[in-house]
């Protein structure tokens, strides 16, 4: 019995098979490496947003501290009562007394 591939009536058609099956593979494969693309993208847009909103939590987190010392030392100027400016600010009263110094040598 021969080869069918050797064959006369059925090589044509083992050729196509062959042909098809390989572009097959190519295309599989493209869509694989597509997919792995699309998922690194992705991955790294997912954590460039998450970089992005810590960042800026952090930002606002600092400028509210900012504001705080900003205000206390407002209140010193005004030479309101050091528990006063801790309570209206929500900082130590150690810290205060740490900004009141610093004005002082100022």
């Amino acid at each position: 019995m021969t080869n069918a591939k050797n064959c006369p009536a059925t090589g044509k058609a083992w050729a196509t098979v062959e042909y098809l099956t390989g572009d097959a593979r190519e295309e599989a494969m493209a869509r694989l490496m597509e997919k792995v693309h699309r998922d690194r993208v992705s991955q790294m847009r997912d954590s460039w947003l998450e970089g992005f909103e810590q960042g800026m939590e952090q930002g606002m987190e600092q400028g509210r501290m900012e504001e705080k010392y900003d205000v206390a030392r407002s209140l010193l100027r005004m030479k309101m009562p050091f528990g006063g400016i801790a309570d209206a600010t929500g900082l130590p009263l150690a810290e205060v007394n740490r900004l009141a110094a610093e004005q002082d040598a100022i």
